[in-house]
């Protein structure tokens, strides 16, 4: 955000360098702002604009006009950044416009709204969402894949290839055993059952794929989406994938569901809120490792062993899981609203996402 000026010159024991400055001070860049998807998103740079570069495809029709630019928020969801070249008397530079896109509608951050111990009552309407025609994965291969691209083409503490462990522990290893999952599955007509009755529909053959990934690795899309159909007053998810001490306090991706007028209902897949490695829990206390608030369902891959975790006992019991485990959301949706589709979308590097299985609750 700040123009540097850069004098070379041949090698010499000393260097006189004189600057003379006339006029006002470069103009700083403007303030981060924060505009909804699909609204006109303005921003005044205090210079001239030269041109225009989006390399994000953050916004649409984005034209300058003297210090200022505008165009239609239509990038992907979350924090974005542009740039302007501006000149201001005879000093010429690249200027960097931050601004945060929003969905029309984002869930609370606190959003695990179930009382997982109370039975939703033999009346309750729960419709699992058929998603075997977009899964593209088992979710035990999730660190057997080679993940080579993209990749910083310089020197850089980069991650395994295998996308497990990190740069001083190339290494290590995490072996997913899903089949005490598939096995509950397979006894339960490819379903299994919440402690409040929601049924999760997933494979019980064990070569069956059971996971649609999504990642900014090339290995897997980027987002991948189904429709769904009718009204809904929650979904609940069963998202498995893996996160890192890097990609902390921020969202890691999102899952959108799209209604037929166009709105959304947003819920971003936050670590450590909404967001939780395979491989382990987290490990959280009162101190350094703080995260308020009602904690996830989690689901072992290895024993189908479904745990309710309760805040204050849980503090400081942060563990590897033997075999992973998957992590259960629900999400409050408008049940005044058809529904058209469920996207799940990555949006941070080295990150990959799956969606495992998804339960719509009628009005």
């Amino acid at each position: 955000g700040t123009p540097r000026v850069e004098i070379v010159g041949p090698a010499s024991a000393s260097h006189d360098v004189q600057i003379t400055w006339s006029g006002r001070p470069p103009a700083p860049a403007p303030a981060p702002a924060v505009v909804k998807h699909g609204d006109t998103f303005s921003a005044t740079v205090g210079a001239n604009i030269v041109q225009l570069e989006d390399p994000q495809g953050a916004l649409r029709a984005a034209k300058p006009s003297g210090e200022s630019f505008s165009g239609v928020a239509s990038g992907l969801v979350g924090h974005r950044t542009l740039f302007a070249q501006v000149s201001q008397g005879a000093l010429r530079w690249w200027q960097p416009v931050t601004f945060e896109i929003r969905a029309t509608q984002e869930a609370p951050r606190v959003v695990f709204t179930t009382d997982w111990s109370k039975p939703l009552g033999s009346g309750a309407r729960l419709d699992p969402v058929a998603l075997t025609g977009i899964f593209n994965d088992r979710v035990s291969q999730i660190y057997r894949n080679d993940y080579l691209a993209p990749r910083s083409p310089f020197v850089s503490l980069a991650i395994p290839k295998h996308g497990f462990g990190s740069w001083c522990k190339p290494m290590q290893q995490f072996d997913v055993d899903d089949s005490g999952l598939r096995a509950l599955a397979a006894r339960n007509d490819n379903r299994i059952l919440l402690p409040n009755g929601v049924p999760l529909a997933t494979p019980g053959d064990a070569a069956a794929p059971n996971i649609a990934f999504v990642s900014v690795w090339d290995r897997f899309p980027r987002e991948i989406s189904t429709p769904l159909t009718g009204k809904a007053s929650k979904i609940y998810l069963l998202m498995a994938g893996s996160t890192m001490a890097m990609q902390s306090r921020k969202d890691n991706g999102e899952v959108i569901v799209t209604y037929t007028d166009g709105t959304t209902t947003r819920l971003g897949l936050e670590n450590p809120t909404t967001w939780w490695p395979v491989d382990e829990d987290f490990f959280i206390d009162d101190m350094a490792f703080k995260r308020p608030g009602p904690l996830p369902v989690r689901i072992d891959l290895k024993t189908g062993n479904i745990r309710v975790l309760e805040e204050n006992a849980f503090k400081g019991r942060g563990r590897v899981v033997p075999g992973g485990a998957g992590t259960v959301l629900d999400l409050s949706l408008d049940p005044s609203k058809e529904l058209k589709s469920l996207t799940v979308r990555a949006i941070v590097n080295e990150v990959v996402i799956g969606l495992m299985s998804a339960t719509l609750q009628r009005p």
